[in-house]
């Protein structure tokens, strides 16, 4: 199933079609209103924490990829290794030399 990312305008459109309130939507799913607004209206990218997820929801973004293989160029998985707790860190888990 491929992800479709939405405009702004769709998602509204998409409320209006469908008669539900943008206020009613954002609190059914614990968003704050004015994230959800701030989303729509585009002074918002959506990088992170709230906005993020809002944004998400909407369909304003796809999700990530699934894998934790890290950014372009992280031949040796330090993205994903920076995930563990150092306190829970194994030798197995450190980088050979």
């Amino acid at each position: 199933m491929i992800n479709a990312v939405r405009s702004p305008e769709e998602v509204k459109a998409w409320f209006e079609a469908n008669g539900l309130s943008i206020s009613d939507w954002a609190q059914s799913r614990g968003f704050s209103r004015a994230a959800v607004y701030a989303a729509l209206g585009g002074r918002t990218r959506g990088r992170r924490g709230e906005a993020y997820v809002v944004a998400l929801a909407l369909g304003l973004k796809a999700p990530p990829p699934t894998d934790l293989a890290g950014p372009p160029g992280d031949s040796h998985g330090m993205a994903a290794r920076t995930l563990i707790p150092s306190h829970e860190r194994t030798p197995d888990d450190e980088l050979t030399t």
